[in-house]
């Protein structure tokens, strides 16, 4: 898979793909607020953490590629 931040409505959001099909992404996030400002793949790489600008109370998105 291949991951990257892009907009959505106008606010940025998560989108994976997978590495023979990048034209048909698949997005992960639907945030409508401040979009998301970090995110990284678990150790093992079956896991996306995502952190979304002002949910710092909300634990992280946790999505699995699978």
């Amino acid at each position: 898979y291949i991951s990257y931040v892009a907009p959505y409505n106008g606010v940025l959001n998560l989108y994976i793909a997978k590495i023979d099909d990048i034209q048909h992404p698949k997005l992960i996030t639907k945030d409508t607020g401040r979009g998301v400002i970090s995110y990284a793949w678990t150790y093992n790489k079956n896991y996306l953490l995502a952190k979304i600008e002002g949910y710092s109370v909300r634990p992280p998105l946790i999505s699995s590629a699978k």
